[in-house]
């Protein structure tokens, strides 16, 4: 396990633990790990209470990611991010399952900092996700530089069902990932057909500028 710190914008501190391959610790700690995370899962995606499909999810990225990112702020959770770091030809492929930010924090810049220092502390050379977000698309492009041809070309590395280019279909059970589907739909990537389940394929080239900037 890592740690750091990282403030972001607000002015707060979080602490940035790092637990390596956490599908391999007893049962006993990754039941709290995923009590845990699960209710900032489900604010995160718009849902207004948690339900055992979400349990479900979150244990299935505590049990197959190989590296899982905890922040807390005080006592309190503040966000997590799982991550898994595939081979693929020359490259070192970060795959970003999921990354969730409590409310309280979010335009915080604090999933920056966060998956910037973990990119560069990993030595990635290439970021991959699915989204169904304009934010985290866009987030996605501060840190690398996303193309559809690098998406076509790591689909597969990243778990990519049935895609026509970079846009996987159905990939949420031809349904939103989102709850509150009125509240998502203003920020909701606007030429993809998200009420059905679609995903956007993202990857690109980690950008070169990242370990400059970090303080």
């Amino acid at each position: 396990m890592a740690d750091g710190d990282i403030s972001d914008k607000l002015g707060n501190t979080h602490r940035m633990a790092v637990i390596a391959n956490p599908g391999h610790l007893p049962a006993t700690i990754k039941r709290v790990i995923v009590r845990e995370l699960t209710p900032v899962t489900s604010r995160g995606f718009l849902h207004s209470r948690v339900s055992p499909r979400h349990r479900r999810g979150v244990r299935r990225r505590v049990d197959e990611c190989s590296r899982l990112v905890i922040l807390t702020c005080g006592n309190l959770l503040s966000g997590y991010a799982a991550v898994s770091l595939r081979a693929f030809e020359t490259d070192l492929v970060y795959h970003l399952e999921g990354i969730i930010v409590d409310e309280l924090y979010q335009r915080s810049g604090l999933a920056f900092d966060v998956l910037r220092n973990d990119l560069v502390s990993t030595s990635a050379s290439m970021l991959a996700f699915h989204t169904q977000s304009s934010p985290m698309w866009k987030l996605g492009m501060t840190l690398a530089e996303l193309t559809a041809d690098d998406a076509i070309r790591l689909a597969k590395v990243i778990g990519t069902g049935h895609h026509e280019g970079d846009v996987e279909i159905g990939r949420y059970g031809r349904r939103s990932l989102y709850g509150d589907e009125d509240a998502f739909a203003s920020i909701a990537i606007q030429d993809l057909d998200w009420r059905r389940g679609d995903a956007k394929i993202c990857a690109g080239r980690v950008r070169l500028q990242l370990s400059a900037s970090l303080p």
